[in-house]
């Protein structure tokens, strides 16, 4: 229901599961995922202030889960630099799963932006060497050629395209 479903049943049936447990961290994740849809299919602030909310409340619960991490960095208000929760919690989902090209990107676009190019490198190296897609691979070298390169913050962004 929360992805490809009703949203309204969802919400229903997940703050109920929140008001009955707390600690439910995925019921947390799970309420921030509809409200970031909603937010991101109607252009609505508020409606990401309440998955930004609610992804919080998910992290407080289980700290370690890579995805909720990933859309707290999404569900930032943008801003340049990016700020801190953005670019720390961008970089702990792609610690946790490295092997998931899209935190890579997304927290390396995040960290070229502050200016640290170096740990954007180590962040998509793995991808760099992925055997199993060709042009992730080769997106993630042509990236840290570019840094290696010292081209221009703009010109490495470009390269990443739509990472945010």
């Amino acid at each position: 229901e929360v992805l490809i479903g009703e949203p309204d049943k969802a919400t229903a049936i997940l703050d109920a599961r929140a008001a009955a447990d707390p600690q439910d961290a995925e019921a947390q994740y799970l309420l921030g995922r509809l409200h970031y849809d909603k937010a991101e299919k109607t252009g609505s602030p508020e409606e990401m202030a309440v998955a930004r909310k609610a992804f919080l409340k998910a992290y407080k619960l289980a700290p370690g889960d890579a995805p909720n991490l990933h859309y707290l960095s999404l569900s930032q208000p943008p801003s340049t630099p990016p700020n801190s929760t953005a670019v720390n919690a961008a970089v702990q989902a792609s610690n946790l799963e490295p092997s998931v090209e899209e935190y890579a990107f997304h927290a390396a676009f995040l960290l070229i932006q502050t200016g640290d190019l170096d740990n954007a490198v180590s962040l998509l190296t793995p991808s760099a060497s992925n055997p199993h897609d060709d042009k992730v691979a080769a997106k993630a070298r042509a990236i840290i050629a570019s840094i290696k390169a010292v081209k221009s913050i703009d010109e490495i962004l470009a390269l990443l395209g739509d990472a945010s």
